[in-house]
């Protein structure tokens, strides 16, 4: 296939017209840009198809995509990236949504007990960090306990404070649940990849708990002393700085809330020569808590 058939296939929507195939010398196996005047003559497309040339905001005009568009993101536009490995190709407007879509139906575990770690296709060693995944169901033996909870987010309960690392970790910096956990007809990835975004992930949660304690604590975690489901110390300046960094409100909502009872979970009350069970009840509603004038036992999520 000729350099002038490639190039048009190439940038199907460029403006013909201000190139040629032709240099100061005649024929050649390259594509040139000539400018305005027609005194200039700048080669930006040869017989390997490399992207090489620096381009000017005219030249990327004239390729016909925008001349704001300065990086490899937009490459997409004007290249065909169906054989691309989807992994690598970058996307500079991605949608965040909070939390991450997919979090509250199908809640995925984090398993980083004993994991595999790839270093190529076949190769690889096992790895076992520190589970801090854990103890998100939070019991309510009150009716105060339960209206905190409702009242407002609240990054001193846990369980909001990992929800917002793993989005910051995940959605927050473009992971993907299939990256992490999905094989399907467009992507496959391979196990070395893959292991390196489960690094990533790993790693980001616990530098995000890290940074939200504050230049001299870290947020404090599961299996810790001082460890608190649902007082967990944490310092709102560097939390607040988080969030701007990753360009969300500071109010954001990172509470669970699908199941019953909008994620505060079952009722339990106590059935006479039965014990406590747990009820299909709304709360608040029919049953209350001893300190709302009731006798339930507990809300748990």
């Amino acid at each position: 296939m000729s350099v002038w058939k490639r190039f048009k296939e190439r940038f199907p929507n460029a403006d013909l017209s201000r190139f040629t195939q032709t240099d100061w010398f005649g024929d050649s196996d390259a594509v040139y840009f000539k400018s305005n005047d027609g005194k200039q003559i700048t080669q930006v497309f040869d017989k390997s198809m490399s992207n090489k040339y620096y381009l000017t905001d005219e030249m990327k005009k004239a390729l016909g995509h925008p001349a704001e568009t300065h990086h490899a993101a937009d490459i997409s536009k004007v290249v065909d990236l169906s054989n691309f490995p989807q992994e690598l190709i970058f996307n500079s407007k991605p949608k965040l949504p909070v939390p991450a879509p997919g979090h509250a139906d199908k809640p995925r575990t984090f398993d980083l007990s004993n994991r595999e770690i790839f270093v190529t296709p076949t190769d690889s060693f096992k790895m076992k960090f520190r589970d801090v995944f854990i103890d998100t169901k939070l019991t309510h033996h009150s009716g105060k306990e339960s209206r905190r909870w409702l009242e407002s987010p609240d990054m001193n309960y846990w369980p909001q404070q990992l929800n917002f690392a793993i989005w910051c970790a995940t959605t927050g910096c473009c992971v993907s649940s299939r990256l992490l956990f999905e094989d399907d007809g467009e992507l496959r990835l391979p196990k070395q990849v893959r292991s390196f975004f489960w690094f990533h992930v790993y790693f980001t949660v616990r530098r995000i708990l890290h940074e939200m304690g504050g230049i001299q604590n870290s947020v404090t975690l599961p299996g810790d002393d001082a460890f608190d489901q649902k007082k967990n110390p944490y310092d709102i300046s560097s939390y607040k700085r988080l969030c701007n960094e990753f360009g969300i409100s500071p109010s954001t909502e990172f509470r669970f809330y699908h199941g019953m009872n909008h994620g505060l979970g079952n009722v339990y009350i106590y059935y006479s020569n039965l014990g406590y069970g747990k009820t299909e009840a709304p709360y608040p509603g029919t049953y209350k808590f001893s300190d709302e004038g009731g006798s339930v036992s507990e809300l748990e999520s």
